[in-house]
């Protein structure tokens, strides 16, 4: 397939100085056996990927090395030549509902640095312990916090290529995982239970009005293994919030791969 990148058309700064172009490439890395380039989206599975692809290019080989990841980004970004050469490329996308209910329950219920970075740049006089999901979403339309933190971007700003050889879901696992080992011999390492990322495998519980839940009300369920449903999360004021946030997100995986596992349609 002929490579068309992303950001570039309709511009004339340096490409240096292009930071959106900047940014997907940031996100890009690159699989050298098989000469492919992957483009990770946190919350899309970005660290089991990040990991497999670090096993698969020879610089860690077990789970006491996991935590590499995390300092090593940009080891295997492609530089240009790379990402315009590469034989095969690829990208995994979720519903964006579902998405933004997994970054508030993964990094606002245990207290993380994105949790803290995100009170700081919104000036917030809420107590963390006291923010709902409802308020989270509610404080996304200031853009500076929209665009804040990548955990939150929208996922068609990591997009670096206009068009790439496979698109995945990832609510559809299984099928990443056989094809890519497949067509490139990418075998793909889980690393949800080692790095407590793992409320997707908690039982989930359908609670009234879960979207004024804060994370006081929720830590006790997530130490108990028990998690909200996404669906409520929301009420139908915010799932049109979320659209007319995310709707290129929505309407590009819609296109993608239709309706049937978008939270909402």
């Amino acid at each position: 397939m002929e490579r068309q990148v992303n950001f570039i058309s309709g511009t004339i700064s340096n490409i240096k100085n292009n930071n959106e172009f900047q940014f997907g490439l940031r996100h890009a890395l690159q699989i050298f056996k098989s000469n492919s380039v992957f483009t990770y989206i946190p919350k899309n599975a970005c660290s089991t990927m990040r990991y497999s692809i670090a096993i698969a290019n020879g610089f860690i080989e077990k789970e006491e090395d996991l935590n590499w990841i995390h300092r090593n980004n940009s080891v295997f970004n492609p530089d240009v030549r790379a990402l315009i050469r590469a034989d095969y490329t690829f990208v995994i996308l979720r519903c964006p509902y579902l998405r933004l209910a997994s970054v508030f329950l993964d990094k606002f219920v245990n207290p993380s640095p994105d949790a803290i970075s995100y009170h700081f740049k919104s000036a917030s006089k809420i107590n963390p312990h006291h923010l709902t999901f409802r308020k989270f979403v509610e404080s996304l339309r200031e853009r500076p916090i929209f665009k804040s933190n990548i955990h939150w971007r929208p996922q068609v700003d990591f997009l670096v290529y206009k068009k790439y050889d496979d698109y995945f879901t990832f609510e559809d696992f299984g099928l990443l995982s056989k094809t890519l080992k497949e067509k490139i011999d990418l075998e793909i390492f889980d690393t949800r239970d080692y790095l407590g990322q793992a409320t997707a495998l908690h039982e989930k519980h359908d609670i009234d009005s879960g979207y004024f839940l804060t994370p006081l009300d929720l830590q006790p369920m997530l130490e108990n293994g028990l998690i909200p449903t996404p669906e409520c999360m929301y009420n139908d004021e915010l799932i049109d919030l979320v659209y007319k946030l995310y709707g290129n997100d929505i309407d590009f995986y819609k296109y993608k791969f239709g309706s049937e596992n978008l939270l909402f349609d």
